[in-house]
């Protein structure tokens, strides 16, 4: 199920994943964790809530070229491309509105450089189960998620 799904074309994953109304949007994700076991999340300006890394792709962009650019962007380090390598996906509600529901596609990746806060990703937070309170109701399932696969890195 996931081969197939990763294989997949955008558009038919939003579709294939909508029920009964519910609009569907894909995000992808990088799983960045320090050797405490924690995971990198942000808080972006103007916003109480914690973030993990990643965004809604580009439409003429493949998933893995729109994190490696995001990701740059975001805490300017460089993910190593043949490091980037699918993981899993969730599926879990926006704050905006619990009836949107966002398909989370989450990636796993080196990086080269030094994790540093920019103008998009202010402060940044490395966050273990004890922690996700902070986060949006997205970053705690991205918390859950990750650690029910035992995230070791």
């Amino acid at each position: 199920m996931r081969q197939q799904q990763a294989e997949m074309p955008r558009q038919e994953r939003q579709r294939a994943f909508g029920d009964d109304g519910e609009v569907t949007f894909t995000r992808v994700s990088w799983i960045c964790a320090n050797d405490r076991y924690q995971l990198l999340f942000y808080r972006s300006p103007k916003r109480k809530a914690l973030y993990h890394p990643g965004g809604k792709p580009l439409p003429d962009m493949s998933e893995k070229e729109y994190l490696a650019k995001k990701i740059a962007h975001d805490f300017g380090v460089a993910l190593v491309p043949d490091t980037i390598q699918f993981f899993f996906s969730y599926r879990a509600a926006t704050d905006q509105n619990e009836s949107v529901i966002m398909e989370d596609r989450c990636y796993r990746a080196e990086f080269v450089g030094q994790l540093r806060p920019t103008a998009f990703a202010t402060k940044l937070h490395f966050l273990g189960t004890g922690g996700k309170w902070r986060t949006t109701i997205a970053g705690r399932s991205f918390i859950d998620s990750c650690f029910s696969r035992g995230i070791t890195y």
